[in-house]
């Protein structure tokens, strides 16, 4: 019963986690080096440091990067999975964390202050449902 929560060192453990280790990376790197490729949004400034790019992208990273790390060089399964667990909420933190990350700070959200409005988004401006997209 033991040896079934083992795992074998094989291609696999590497190639699941070495993705992980690389989007964790890009994932943090990005929002720094972005500007330079004209790829950037508020700061529009290189290797500019803010809090919100600190729990938006650099504290989601390092979760990714230590849960690709804990994949790789596990080698019971359960840790394995708590590792691959913790690479998930990480990329979930990047997807959803700018979205839902407003409301406990109480700003407005980010997408009212690009000015670009889709529908599921609520607008300020009290327009009906059915005309929400024409500001």
């Amino acid at each position: 019963m033991a040896g079934m929560l083992r795992v074998p060192r094989t291609r696999t453990a590497i190639s699941a986690g070495a993705p992980l280790i690389l989007l964790g990376a890009w994932g943090g790197l990005v929002p720094f080096v972005g500007p330079y490729f004209h790829y950037a949004y508020t700061p529009d400034k290189a290797w500019a440091y803010t809090s919100g790019r600190l729990w938006l992208e650099v504290v989601p990273a390092l979760g990714a990067i230590a849960g690709g790390i804990i994949v790789v060089i596990s080698a019971f399964r359960s840790v394995a999975l708590l590792g691959a667990f913790l690479a998930g909420i990480s990329g979930a933190w990047f997807a959803v964390g700018s979205v839902i990350g407003p409301a406990w700070s109480g700003t407005a959200l980010a997408v009212e202050q690009t000015g670009f409005s889709p529908a599921w988004a609520w607008p300020s401006s009290g327009l009906p449902w059915w005309r929400w997209g024409s500001r």
